[in-house]
């Protein structure tokens, strides 16, 4: 069974994103936790206390929707989970996502898609992250 990595935004409601990892919760599954730099860090810190393969992220940014800071940490957490390299999946969602799912029918289907050869994943070349990083620097 692959591994999944769960990126996540949050920047309010520290007791709906312990719902949502609680629920999520395998040891398959792990969470990636990108926090808004304008809300405190020490809630959702206390709040997942106790549940496995939680990271939180010390680069924070304060983020808008669609801004180039909504996509930094994007990256940010992509390239941290990608360079672990045990992942086959990667889900980008928001701290206050509701999961309405069984966590076996949920892994069992990326499985069947996955045996369909429906689904790939190649290497990401990171230094080409940075010339995005530029380009939105240069026109925000």
């Amino acid at each position: 069974m692959k591994n999944h990595a769960f990126l996540i935004w949050a920047h309010n409601q520290p007791l709906l994103l312990k719902n949502l990892v609680q629920r999520l919760s395998v040891p398959n599954h792990h969470f990636f936790i990108h926090i808004d730099k304008r809300a405190r860090l020490d809630p959702f810190v206390k709040e997942l206390e106790g549940l496995s393969n939680v990271e939180f992220f010390e680069s924070r940014y304060a983020v808008n929707w669609g801004s180039n800071y909504q996509v930094w940490a994007t990256l940010d957490l992509l390239k941290h989970a990608f360079e672990k390299n045990i992942f086959g999946y990667y889900h980008l969602i928001s701290g206050v996502d509701g999961f309405c799912s069984t966590n076996q029918i949920f892994d069992s289907f990326f499985e069947k898609i996955r045996a369909r050869g429906s689904f790939f994943c190649r290497k990401i070349d990171w230094s080409k992250s940075q010339k995005l990083v530029e380009l939105l620097n240069a026109i925000c």
